[in-house]
């Protein structure tokens, strides 16, 4: 379920299925935001992880997630993936915060930041697999993402375009990218899997105050044609 083709010419031949999901969170959580006069962003929300009350608000709020939350998930996944008997990643994190790695002998995982957008990118038993739940519909990669690619693997290399669900609206990707980057790890992939986007912020939430990245929540994983 995944095409694939020599690079630079990459292409898609299926259509995931749209989703209907509500989104209302800017409004909630506007409405239910306690008005205080003391409030500040920057007071810690989780220290262990260097998030603050504001990195909670764009959450919360229906945001973009920034590198931030980013960065933060990939600390926690490092730490569990290992402490559960996997392997033990190394996190590298570029200097303008445009690209997030973990890496061991066999593998990477890796979050990249394209412009205001999130995708992740999986390189497993020779394969370069590019997770990207905002592809248009042209059913191509981004011109910006495959000179991205060539710069980190080289000029000539299969690629796999994954057979992911789209997001719905403009502000999911980080977190599409995230729970997929989370499904890498555990599983190995995370093509055929429809999450049910309007849990996934609060499930994010979660995984931040516990200090654990479990799998986000899903329908059954599903064929797509």
């Amino acid at each position: 379920h995944m095409a694939s083709i020599l690079y630079p010419f990459i292409s898609i031949l299926f259509e995931p299925p749209a989703a209907d999901l509500r989104m209302t969170r800017i409004k909630e959580y506007n409405q239910r935001k306690p008005q205080n006069p003391s409030y500040c962003g920057c007071m810690p929300w989780i220290p262990e992880l260097g998030l603050t009350a504001n990195d909670k608000d764009r959450l919360v709020s229906g945001q973009w997630l920034s590198s931030n939350h980013i960065q933060s998930a990939l600390v926690l996944l490092q730490k569990h993936v290992y402490h559960m008997g996997g392997p033990r990643y190394s996190l590298s994190i570029a200097p303008n915060n445009s690209r997030f790695l973990l890496q061991d002998s066999t593998s990477d995982i890796e979050i990249l930041y394209l412009r205001d957008h999130w995708v992740t990118i999986h390189r497993i038993n020779g394969r370069i697999i590019v997770y990207d739940s905002g592809r248009d519909d042209s059913n191509r990669i981004s011109t910006e993402l495959e000179y991205r690619l060539m710069s980190i693997y080289g000029n000539w290399y299969l690629v796999y375009i994954a057979n992911m669900q789209k997001q719905t609206g403009s502000n999911d990707c980080g977190l599409f990218a995230v729970a997929t980057a989370i499904n890498c790890a555990y599983f190995g992939s995370s093509d055929t899997v429809h999450f049910i986007q309007e849990e996934m912020r609060d499930h994010l939430l979660r995984c931040f105050e516990d200090k654990c990245p479990r799998p986000f929540p899903s329908l059954e994983r599903m064929e797509i044609d």
